[in-house]
């Protein structure tokens, strides 16, 4: 939890809260949480029987297991996620095969994609979302922002259809004088 750190903003003259972590090469990155992401991190502490804001020198796990003050592994995460988006699929298998289907690929990495994606659908800029994500190149950062451009893609396919079938009932309804 330490790992959130309450920053000055000398322009705006108020606090902002960050996520430093160490990424991929042990590259560090400080990440900004957002007034919702602030509002579930307290919610969180509150469950865990903690004070809202996390301190320099708290040694709490950001995500705890059943042994208090250790923390559970990323993989552990990951089977975790991968049970629940299980369960939902199944519940969702009846009513949308399609959708339980992609819900029963879903990773820790997918919801990594996912983020930068929904960033991008918000208008996050674009440097913004590479700085976010860690990335030292734009190009790879595009495929993420493009990503919603595939989503926009299919659900525009769904009109080409609804118009060709009104066509089609056009054609067989006779014109009447």
């Amino acid at each position: 939890m330490a790992t959130f750190k309450k920053i000055f903003d000398q322009r705006q003259q108020k606090d902002r809260w960050w996520l430093i972590i160490k990424g991929k090469g042990d590259k560090l990155r400080k990440i900004p949480v957002n007034q919702s992401l602030l509002e579930a991190l307290i919610n969180y502490r509150r469950i865990l029987g903690l004070a809202d804001f996390p301190n320099v020198s708290e040694r709490e796990p950001l995500v705890r297991s059943f042994r208090k003050n250790q923390s559970i592994t990323a993989s552990r995460i990951n089977q975790l996620l991968k049970v629940l988006c299980h369960q939902a699929a199944v519940k969702l298998e009846k009513v949308d095969p399609e959708k339980a289907l992609k819900l029963r690929k879903v990773s820790a990495h997918w919801f990594r994609h996912l983020s930068f994606s929904m960033q991008d659908l918000v208008d996050v800029k674009k440097q913004h979302i590479k700085e976010n994500a860690g990335h030292s190149s734009e190009r790879t950062t595009e495929i993420y922002v493009h990503a919603i451009d595939n989503l926009r893609h299919e659900e525009t396919e769904k009109l080409t259809w609804k118009i060709s079938e009104t066509y089609n009932r056009m054609l067989r309804t006779p014109i009447v004088s």
